[in-house]
C-alpha cells in the first residue's frame, strides 16, 4: 500500500515481485512514463531533463502488466489531484482494459478530492482487503 510517491513505489514493487498477491495505490501512478510526459506538458518543461527515461521505462509497471494475471490491485485517486493528476491512472486503466485484465483491478475515483487520503479511501481499502482475505490465498500468505 502506498500514497503519492509511495503509490508509485507500491505499483513498481508489485509489478516486479510476482509473489505479492495484491497492492493498493492511492493518489500515485502506475504509468510512470506517461505521468512524466503529462506533468512536464502541464508545467511547460522538457520531459526527461532531470531523470533517466530508460531507467524509468525499465521499472514502469505498464511494461509488465502481466503481473495482474495472478494478482489484484486497488487504485484510489482524487479527481482534482493537482500533485499527481489522475490522467496517468486513467491511461493505465485503458491499457488494463485493452489487455482484458479488468477483473484484476478496481479503480475508484473520488470526486472533488485533491491530493489527500480520505476516510472513504481508507474504508474502501479496508473492505477490499477483507474481500481478498475471504476469497484468495491472502490469509495463507500472512500466516
Amino acid at each position: 500500500m502506498g500514497n503519492s510517491a509511495g503509490g508509485f513505489i507500491a505499483s513498481g514493487i508489485f509489478s516486479k515481485n510476482l509473489s505479492l498477491p495484491s497492492a493498493i495505490v492511492m493518489n500515485g501512478s502506475c504509468a510512470w512514463v506517461k505521468f512524466e510526459e503529462q506533468i512536464c506538458e502541464r508545467d511547460r518543461r522538457a520531459p526527461w531533463a532531470s531523470i533517466n527515461k530508460g531507467l524509468v521505462e525499465k521499472f514502469d509497471p505498464i511494461h509488465s502488466i502481466q503481473f495482474l494475471e495472478n494478482g489484484s490491485m486497488l487504485i484510489l485517486h482524487g479527481t482534482e489531484d493537482t500533485t499527481i493528476p489522475i490522467e496517468s491512472q486513467k491511461f493505465f486503466m485503458q491499457l488494463i482494459e485493452q489487455n482484458s485484465l479488468m477483473k484484476s483491478v478496481k479503480f475508484v475515483e473520488y470526486t472533488k478530492v485533491n491530493h489527500h487520503i480520505t476516510l472513504g479511501m481508507l474504508e474502501e481499502a479496508k473492505n477490499w482487503l477483507s474481500k481478498l482475505e475471504d476469497n484468495t490465498l491472502w490469509g495463507e500468505i500472512i500466516d
